[in-house]
This record gives structure tokens, C-alpha cells and sequence, in this order.
């Protein structure tokens, strides 16, 4: 739930060297993760743009904002 100017920090798991340190090869037996490009597609799917997005060894963020348009329906 978010106020009606909310936003969203979403932290990723990115299958890299630095996750495979961390766990090990069972990391990789689950293969079926959606991609940034598929998180991409759901944010803005929900109403929400994208405001920043970045990575840091085996994560990667996506920082998302509801659309004005979005926002207004819900005061």
C-alpha cells in the first residue's frame, strides 16, 4: 500500500559471479526470474515510471513513481 505520491524501491537479484559467491550454484537450478526488462514492463503496466535504476555486484534497483495520471484517480 502507498500513499497517493508514493514510491517503490525494488532491489534484484542478478545471476553474476558476485551471486554465485553468495549462493552457490543451487542459484542456478532456478532459472526463471523475470528480467529488469520484464520488471520494467510490470512497473509501468501498475501505473508507475520509472525514476532511477542501477546496479551494485549482484543487485540491481529500480526506483518507480506512480504516474500523475495514476495519482489523481486515487486523492
Amino acid at each position: 500500500m502507498l500513499r497517493h505520491d508514493g514510491q517503490v524501491l525494488l532491489w534484484l537479484i542478478v545471476p553474476n559471479l558476485w551471486t554465485f559467491i553468495a549462493f552457490g550454484p543451487l542459484l542456478y537450478f532456478h532459472t526463471d526470474y523475470a528480467t529488469r526488462s520484464d520488471w520494467r514492463e510490470m512497473l509501468g503496466t501498475a501505473g508507475f515510471s520509472l525514476e532511477a535504476e542501477g546496479t551494485m555486484r549482484g543487485l540491481a534497483w529500480m526506483l518507480a513513481r506512480q504516474r500523475e495520471s495514476v495519482r489523481g484517480g486515487a486523492q
